[in-house]
């Protein structure tokens, strides 16, 4: 899942004064409507904070900080695409164990388990996968998914 990212339009009650509109989602909307998305993709969301002074204009970018179940720190770039619609991105890529797990194998490693929870990956980000006493640390390179892999 590369690049995962949602357009979303959330209803707002707008208020209006002297040309002004106050029509944008709060942080807290905001934020739920992101932990939603991410667990609706088997990500388990501790929390997603974001900024509750975020500039409301058209256009207007602000960032989201977020944390997994597990301890993994995110970041979600937030644009402001029209009155009560946002558009966000994901820092980095959603991978199933399995995926990993297979990626391990293409490379000669046959049989290591990586668990049961989906994850989020980040340049710098670790994980960890097991085969009997033997395991294998993935350094994630890139925000893409690429690892460096050594076996300890």
């Amino acid at each position: 899942m590369r690049g995962f990212g949602s357009l979303i339009a959330i209803v707002t009650t707008c208020a209006f004064a002297i040309g002004v509109s106050a029509c944008q989602p709060d942080a807290a909307t905001i934020e739920k409507s992101i932990k939603d998305e991410l667990e609706g993709k088997k990500v388990k969301v501790k929390s997603v904070t974001c900024p509750k002074d975020h500039k409301t204009g058209k256009g207007e970018k602000f960032t989201c900080d977020g944390e997994t179940a597990s301890g993994t720190k995110f970041v979600i770039n937030v644009t402001n695409e029209d009155i009560g619609k946002i558009k966000w991105e994901l820092v980095g890529r959603i991978m199933d164990p399995a995926e990993i797990e297979k990626e391990i194998a293409s490379k000669g490693q046959d049989g290591f388990k990586c668990g049961d929870e989906v994850v989020i990956v980040t340049k710098g980000s670790t994980f960890e996968c097991k085969k009997d006493d033997t395991k294998i640390k993935l350094t994630f390179k890139d925000d893409e998914g690429n690892a460096d892999t050594a076996i300890e």
